[in-house]
């Protein structure tokens, strides 16, 4: 099923205003927004997960598919409330119209397995936003794309009251990280899974069914 069909089988609820508006926000010059439907597995049964990811337009219009900036998925549409996540770099998901990967099939199956949090739908951003799947080949943006990855950043972090900050511990991230929280934490309430010195445990590290959403310490990024 496509995901306009989705759409338009729901009621008109503030969460599809939401939605309505993330599609807005990224449907101009210089972006594209690609739509799809995941279908992770939890516990042996699959449900249609409607999903958005942000790319940067190319000249003849298709996205760009080295380079993913946010991803958004519809969890519960019955939920108002988004939880956004901070991870280091895209692995595989939607580099192909229903291809999911760990990172992102865990933390929508996190938020199915704890729909008690309130939230939704999961926006996800990244320190880094070339696509890569081995974590020690991850390397610098350019400074054009750093600088477009920091405006999807800076929508993240204005569009969630929480943010989980879950980029592992990679020598790469941490001046990265550090930069990001400056310019674009804001106001809202930092969150991790677990958290040893400065590093925010990834996704991929734990079972999610048992993840708890902790108070995260910036501090000793500074220190």
């Amino acid at each position: 099923m496509l995901f306009g069909s989705v759409l338009s089988e729901m009621t008109t609820t503030r969460k599809d205003m939401q939605v309505e508006a993330f599609k807005s926000t990224w449907s101009i010059n210089g972006w594209t927004v690609f739509e799809t439907v995941l279908k992770p597995s939890l516990f042996g049964k699959k449900s249609p997960i409607p999903t958005l990811g942000v790319f940067r337009r190319q000249e003849n219009g298709n996205h760009d598919l080295d380079f993913r900036f946010l991803l958004l998925a519809t969890v519960n549409s019955t939920l108002p409330a988004t939880l956004g996540v901070l991870a280091m770099n895209p692995s595989k998901a939607l580099q192909s119209e229903d291809k999911s990967d760990c990172t992102v099939s865990r933390l929508i199956n996190y938020l199915r397995y704890k729909d008690d949090l309130g939230y939704g739908r999961i926006l996800l951003g990244n320190c880094f936003a070339k696509y890569e799947t081995d974590s020690t080949k991850v390397t610098a943006d350019s400074p054009e794309i750093t600088m477009l990855n920091d405006k999807c950043l800076e929508y993240l972090f204005e569009n969630c009251n929480q943010v989980v900050i879950a980029t592992g511990g990679a020598p790469i991230v941490k001046d990265r990280l550090r930069s990001i929280l400056k310019t674009s934490a804001g106001t809202c309430s930092l969150k991790c899974f677990g958290q040893k010195g400065w590093v925010g445990s990834h996704p991929s590290r734990g079972s999610y069914d048992a993840w708890e959403l902790d108070e995260y310490d910036k501090m000793p990024l500074f220190t």
